[in-house]
């Protein structure tokens, strides 16, 4: 056939005949039917694609790079021919992946620009990275960024963009914070400052220790605009080149922060209550008490412990008052508990009558006998009907001081109070006095002198700002201390070593006892249980029966 006038019949005769025997796993194709100028475009592309398989296979590497790149510039667009193009790329990262050092330099002194010579370009930087010569893969990025533009997937470009900005520009000794210093958290986001001041050393007439370095801390107002927060994130990590960012405090922000620290590759750690937020990317983590936490001791505690069956709930109307509001319900419906009232206020209310009145009956309508009695002259009385054990209240301090007082006058007197670490401030006692005696609330913090990293933080407290830190600034301290930690301790270099120095913290000491990571970013801790008593905030201590 091949000496008549039917030559392409005789090569598309051969082809399929090679092709049947790869088929069956004999790879074994002729250069004769690759080379043939008489297939059609399709038919010797994939000539050529099946060819530089069967060379793989045979670990020939350079020849195997050689045909996936003549198969893959020979397909031409649309077709069948995308199939045989995506097969010739597939190859042709493989092979780049077998060659040596020499033979992979060898084949980009080759280069021509075009498509195929990217993935030995993308192997050698691969190899820079492993190898840690950060400079020469940095030349390697630009040298792809270059001669290859827009052939690399972009996530790729950022993720060697990221390796290599840790190494080259993080400054180790540099952390960021993201706080609301304005508006209307003001206060919150100053305590978390102080907290981190404290633990790096900043502000402190305490000399550091001698194996501590000396750090920059930079600070950025995000107030409650997550978009402000997320730019934030974004210039600290390429601009600042920080080791880490501590905060932002609330919900909003933090989502928005954490979305751009996992697209800059910089660990964060949120100080948020949002148990969700460790679950946007492997570079967020949290440092706060969880909300499951907090209830699930205060529950074993009134109901399993002190056989309180039934509840009433005081919520604020905001979001993290209904989701615990939820939280708790669901909490005692699983022991079989009963929640008798439930009222929520709107935030910043100061007379809680209303609600109150209505957990305890007195806006009822009045029964027939009372208003045959009315009618007939006579005072009727509708007294409070408390028919429950305890009222959870998951407010703040200020809102609680002013919310028990009101309580005892609607005679709500022999009900336990229970709430979360918001009420753990000793204004509670100024402002609820003699009302908060004996209420039994959760805590992050608890100054102990017995814990060693507690000594530290309220001596350079104490000594920076005058006065005993409360839960958020000992939260913040934590969480800086657990950095400074990690780099003195010579685990912790740059932004990937101190990911890995996190994720796999157990039991590491801290002012609130010990912290250990869960498989969700979060950095946990057991809650304290406290309570008011004589005036003072202490922990609560169940009497052994």
């Amino acid at each position: 056939l091949y000496g008549s006038d039917y030559k392409h019949t005789a090569s598309v005769i051969f082809f399929f005949k090679q092709k049947t025997a790869y088929e069956i796993k004999e790879c074994d194709w002729s250069s004769d039917v690759c080379s043939s100028d008489l297939l059609l475009a399709p038919e010797r592309a994939e000539a050529l694609g099946k060819k530089s398989v069967c060379l793989l296979k045979r670990k020939r590497y350079r020849q195997a790079f050689m045909g996936a790149r003549d198969a893959l510039l020979a397909a031409p667009a649309g077709g069948v021919s995308e199939k045989i193009g995506d097969e010739a790329r597939k190859t042709l990262a493989q092979a780049a992946l077998g060659l040596g050092d020499k033979a992979l330099a060898s084949i980009l002194a080759e280069s021509d620009g075009t498509e195929p010579f990217v993935y030995p370009a993308m192997e050698q930087l691969r190899r820079m990275l492993e190898k840690g010569l950060y400079q020469e893969g940095m030349n390697d990025l630009m040298d792809i960024l270059t001669h290859y533009p827009g052939l690399v997937p972009q996530e790729k470009i950022d993720e060697a963009y990221n390796i290599l900005s840790d190494h080259l520009l993080v400054q180790s000794n540099t952390i960021g914070a993201v706080l609301p210093l304005s508006g209307r958290y003001q206060l919150y986001g100053e305590k978390a400052l102080q907290g981190i001041q404290a633990a790096l050393g900043l502000m402190s007439p305490l000399p550091q220790e001698g194996s501590s370095p000396r750090f920059t801390l930079v600070t950025v107002d995000s107030g409650t605009d997550p978009m402000k927060a997320a730019q934030a994130v974004t210039d600290l990590a390429g601009k600042e080149h920080v080791l880490a960012i501590i905060g932002p405090i609330f919900s909003r922000t933090s989502k928005a922060a954490a979305q751009a620290a996992e697209r800059s590759g910089v660990p964060m750690i949120t100080l948020s209550a949002d148990p969700s937020i460790p679950k946007i990317g492997e570079n967020i983590f949290r440092r706060a008490l969880s909300d499951s936490q907090q209830i699930r001791s205060l529950i074993t505690m009134a109901h399993d412990r002190f056989m309180m069956t039934r509840f009433a709930i005081l919520y604020p109307d905001t979001v993290y008052g209904r989701e615990m509001m939820n939280r708790f319900w669901d909490e005692l419906d699983k022991r079989g508990a009963e929640v008798t009232a439930v009222e929520s206020f709107p935030p910043g209310v100061t007379d809680f009558g209303p609600q109150i009145r209505s957990m305890v009956g007195l806006d009822r309508a009045l029964s027939p006998e009372e208003k045959i009695l009315k009618e007939n002259g006579v005072d009727v009385k509708v007294d409070s009907i408390v028919d429950f054990d305890a009222v959870f209240i998951p407010a703040d301090f200020q809102t609680v001081g002013l919310l028990a007082p009101q309580l005892a006058f609607y005679d709500i007197t022999n009900a336990l109070l229970l709430g979360t670490d918001g009420w753990n401030s000793p204004w509670i006692v100024e402002l609820g006095e003699h009302y908060v005696e004996g209420a039994i609330f959760t805590g992050g913090y608890l100054a102990d002198m017995n814990n060693p990293v507690s000594r530290e933080l309220s001596a350079r407290y104490w000594l920076s700002f005058g006065e005993d830190p409360q839960s958020l600034a000992a939260q913040a301290f934590d969480t800086a201390y657990l950095i400074r930690s990690g780099l003195e301790s010579g685990m912790v270099s740059d932004r990937s070593s101190l990911r890995n120095y996190l994720m796999n913290l157990t039991n590491a000491p801290s002012s609130e006892g010990p912290l250990t990571t869960g498989q969700d970013g979060d950095i946990a801790q057991r809650p304290y249980l406290l309570t008011v008593e004589k005036g003072k905030i202490k922990p609560f201590v169940p009497e052994i029966d």
